[in-house]
């Protein structure tokens, strides 16, 4: 959108906050990226942020699988009396925290994800998902994440 066009619906819609005006410059949202999620904060700041239509958030916890660094944390109701905080098996709780735009794992996978998301690469950022669910044991079975993994094996061949 041109600056005159910018400028004149300012004039017609006065409310507009910096990320509504930043999305209709740029024709895309207001991209964040949080980096780590000590205490799911990171979590936190980007469900809030996402509520606005003008901003895309995302949260990463590279090698930090801590219960406290997950959103099924802030979200689930855990029955269980004890849960291993330090590698928690979340996949028996059939919560699906990617929709909070958030993802752990190991790094470098990580990063690969990141940059497929970003490059709106749909298919291998699925599948670099998928692979990040088997590593943090998002997915039910032992099975169910051997076959994902041979799934992303063939796809990068």
């Amino acid at each position: 959108m041109s600056e005159v066009s910018l400028e004149k619906y300012m004039k017609d819609n006065k409310c507009l906050s910096f990320f509504e005006m930043f999305k209709i410059k740029n024709n895309r949202k207001f991209k964040v990226l949080h980096i780590g999620n000590i205490a799911n904060n990171g979590f936190l700041n980007s469900k809030i942020l996402n509520k606005n239509e003008s901003i895309d958030s995302y949260a990463v916890s590279f090698d930090y699988y801590n219960i406290m660094a997950t959103p099924e944390w802030e979200e689930a109701v855990f029955y269980d009396k004890y849960i291993d905080q330090d590698n928690p098996e979340l996949y028996k709780y059939n919560i699906i925290s990617n929709k909070y735009n958030f993802a752990s794992g190991p790094t470098e996978v990580l990063c690969k994800y990141l940059e497929y998301r970003m490059k709106n690469k749909k298919i291998l950022s699925e599948i670099f998902e998928m692979t990040l669910d088997a590593y943090t044991k998002k997915t039910k079975s032992k099975m169910g994440r051997l076959i994902k993994f041979i799934i992303l094996l063939k796809h990068i061949r």
